[in-house]
C-alpha cells in the first residue's frame, strides 16, 4: 500500500531527526513501504543504505547471519565471515520485524546499535508488537 501525505511527513520527520528509531507501523504491508521511503531518502543524501528483514532469517542462524562466525576447519585453519551487521559501514540500516528476532537476540542488536558511530538503524515492527526499548519508538499514523 502506499503511504499517505501525512504519513509521509511524519517519516520525513523522523527521517530528519537523525537518530535512532523504531516504528510501531499498522501492518506488515506497510514495512516495504516504509523501507523505499527510507531507501530513497537515504539515496538523496549518497548514505549507503542496508534493509534486514528479520522475519526471513531462522533463529537458530540469526547470530551467524547478523554478526558472522568463526570456525575453525581442517588442518587448523580458521574460516571468518562477517554478519550483515558487522560488514556494513556508514549508512542508514532498516531493520523489519525487529521483535521476531529471539529475545537474547533483540538485546544483541539493541547493544550493537548503541555502539554504532557511523550507522544509523531504523526498526519497523507491528502495532500489536509488546515492545519496550532503549530506542525511542514512534507510532505511524493512520493516515
Amino acid at each position: 500500500p502506499y503511504l499517505s501525505q501525512n504519513q509521509l511527513k511524519f517519516l520525513e520527520e523522523l527521517y530528519n531527526k537523525n537518530q535512532n528509531v523504531c516504528i510501531l507501523a499498522g501492518n506488515e504491508q506497510l514495512y516495504h513501504s516504509i523501507s523505499q521511503f527510507f531507501f530513497q531518502s537515504a539515496r538523496t543524501k549518497n548514505l549507503n543504505y542496508l534493509k534486514v528483514a528479520c522475519s526471513e532469517i531462522p533463529a537458530e542462524i540469526s547470530n551467524e547471519i547478523l554478526f558472522g562466525y568463526q570456525k575453525e576447519i581442517d588442518n587448523n585453519q580458521i574460516l571468518k565471515r562477517k554478519g550483515l551487521l558487522k560488514k556494513f559501514k556508514k549508512g542508514l540500516i532498516t531493520i523489519e520485524n525487529f521483535n521476531s528476532l529471539p529475545e537474547s537476540m533483540v538485546k544483541k542488536v539493541e547493544s550493537f546499535i548503541a555502539k554504532q558511530k557511523d550507522c544509523r538503524f531504523i526498526n519497523i515492527i507491528p502495532n500489536r508488537a509488546n515492545w519496550e526499548s532503549a530506542i525511542p519508538c514512534f507510532s505511524l499514523p493512520n493516515n
